[in-house]
């Protein structure tokens, strides 16, 4: 089966594939002519000619690192006038969704509509919960729960809107049984790279229904590229990958719901392009029997505006590639331990340093934060400059009762000897919530330039 990427979902009850380029009127960016048609799909409702809007709706998972990507692709559909594109999320995101798509939505009059689901509630999950961003791994399993819980909202809007397709992420399979009988094409739309998918959520990984050992899952599933360079990973790696794996709570785990999903859609969306992930693609397309389909990269804009005066005096104070940066991820969790030998490691780098940690919601969703290294005091909690330069804020804005942090964090390290005070540090504004997160920063070695904003 050929590799291949998404030129338009045609409006005459067909689906088009094209291969990579840019095209005014296209869905997706193509480079060249060869296509596939895959026949059938439209209901009444659903756009009746060529020259008519095509309609696409978007659901992906409640995690920013799966809606920022979904909200590109979105962006790049409603550049043509040719699609419009609804976008479903569950209610607590939509502010943050709707200024992700600002600039597009202004830019084509309208063709991204954000619509809100309003999320059942699930013993444990903190009230209002609506993406990961705000909860630790236990919650965010929850939260699938809450977004399964939401099916009948979701066919109620699908047999309403009757769009021409319906691109879905990993954790709602289930879409394509609403989709198939309205005459609806599914296509999964996967946020992670080709390689990973290939490598694990293939039917060849779960060839005799057990599940992988960690030791099988160090070698990638039969029929993989033998000559990638990831045939074989280490066991540190395989440990991780079990999770995917793993059912919590009786729920589907997530290979089964990967699985699931692209076993009942039309085709598979992923975002790179064959350059450089193709005979990965050619896999994926072999395991599934189904068209794999390319987007092309999908990244967010540069940020826009300038860094406070203080932290681009301080920053500048260095040389180029003088400052270490250590970040997990906006929704990564260390443990109080992992934190600790983090920040010390940093400091023994005897390197100045900015470092972001992350604290989940404690207090059963109330804002209170939860179990942090010792010495990373509350918001207000003053200490002391100290002799060594290290410290921590977090600075992210957000509607109130949402558990972040308004006012600087400080550290005090200890390992052993006497306790060293830690001065306030920097935090990045992005322009959005997170919740319990605190930047840390350490200045250079003494005698150094760029003293430590106060």
């Amino acid at each position: 089966m050929t590799i291949k990427s998404i030129d338009r979902l045609c409006c005459d009850n067909r689906i088009e594939l094209l291969d990579c380029a840019a095209a005014a009127a296209s869905v997706l960016p193509r480079a060249g002519s060869a296509h596939h048609t895959m026949a059938g799909g439209g209901g009444e409702s659903n756009s009746a000619g060529v020259g008519s809007a095509m309609h696409v709706v978007m659901l992906p998972w409640l995690a920013f690192g799966h809606i920022s990507p979904f909200a590109q692709l979105a962006r790049r559909l409603a550049a043509s006038a040719a699609v419009r594109v609804t976008f479903l999320t569950a209610a607590g995101n939509v502010p943050r969704v709707e200024a992700m798509l600002a600039s597009s939505a202004a830019a084509s009059g309208g063709a991204v509509t954000v619509a809100p689901l309003r999320l059942p509630s699930v013993p444990g999950l903190p009230e209002g919960a609506a993406s990961t961003a705000e909860l630790s791994a236990g919650g965010a399993e929850l939260l699938k729960a809450a977004l399964d819980g939401a099916r009948d909202q979701v066919a109620a809007l699908l047999a309403e809107l009757r769009p021409d397709a319906v691109l879905i992420d990993f954790a709602t399979p289930w879409v394509c049984d609403i989709a198939a009988p309205l005459g609806i094409k599914t296509l999964h739309f996967s946020v992670f790279s080709t390689v990973s998918g290939a490598y694990n959520v293939v039917p060849a990984r779960c060839l005799r229904g057990a599940r992988p050992s960690t030791r099988e899952l160090m070698r990638a599933p039969a029929g993989f590229p033998e000559d990638s360079p990831v045939a074989t990973i280490p066991a540190y790696q395989a440990a991780d990958f079990s999770y995917v794996f793993t059912s919590f709570d009786g729920q589907p785990c997530v290979y089964d719901r990967v699985v699931a999903g692209i076993k009942r859609c039309d085709g598979i969306v992923m975002k790179t392009c064959a350059e450089m992930e193709g005979r990965y693609m050619s896999y994926l397309a072999a395991q599934f029997g189904k068209p794999v389909l390319v987007a092309g990269p999908l990244v967010p804009d540069p940020p826009q505006g300038e860094l406070e005066e203080r932290w681009a005096s301080w920053l500048s104070s260095f040389p180029d590639n003088a400052v270490v940066f250590a970040s997990f991820g906006s929704e990564t969790f260390l443990s109080v331990a992992a934190a600790t030998e983090l920040l010390l490691g940093l400091e023994a780098t005897n390197r100045p340093f900015l470092a972001v940690l992350n604290f989940p919601k404690g207090g059963h969703g109330r804002g209170a934060p939860g179990p942090r290294p010792a010495g990373v005091r509350g918001a207000g909690e003053r200490a002391g400059r100290g002799a060594h330069g290290v410290g921590a804020a977090a600075a992210h804005p957000a509607p109130p009762g949402r558990g972040v942090l308004r006012e600087p964090r400080r550290v005090q390290l200890r390992r052993g000897g006497a306790r060293r005070r830690l001065p306030a540090g920097a935090a990045a504004h992005e322009g959005r919530p997170v919740p319990q997160r605190g930047a840390v920063r350490a200045r250079a070695p003494r005698g150094s330039r760029g003293a430590p904003p106060g």
